[in-house]
């Protein structure tokens, strides 16, 4: 997973994360026990760098980028959707739609193009 999500927002929905994903690049948070904030990690990824996060995931599994597939959703993802060889915007707006290989609003139909 490649994100701009805090770790706070994918541990609220999907506390147990790790177990579905091999990689996350994103952005931490870690709170005292009074709940303030006592650290920030950014990850180097964010923004327009989400495609040499892939690169990375990719030379390590030793597979093309071709045989890569990046799901995303937002302008910084217009990049590593074009890097990817399966793009696909979803719930998007047209300027990721028109880089996309893929559009769809129904995460459920990305399964047909794996």
């Amino acid at each position: 997973m490649v994100s701009q999500l805090l770790n706070i927002v994918l541990e609220k929905f999907i506390p147990n994360y790790n177990e579905f994903f091999d990689d996350v690049f994103l952005s931490k948070i870690y709170f005292d026990e009074n709940g303030n904030i006592v650290k920030v990690e950014a990850t180097e990824f964010d923004m327009g760098k989400k495609a040499e996060a892939l690169k990375q995931i990719a030379e390590r599994e030793k597979i093309s980028l071709k045989e890569c597939v990046f799901v995303g959703d937002y302008l910084n993802d217009r990049k590593v959707i074009q890097e990817a060889g399966l793009g696909i915007a979803f719930n998007a707006s047209e300027e990721v739609n028109g880089k996309a290989d893929v559009v769809t609003n129904d995460l459920r139909k990305i399964l047909a193009y794996i």
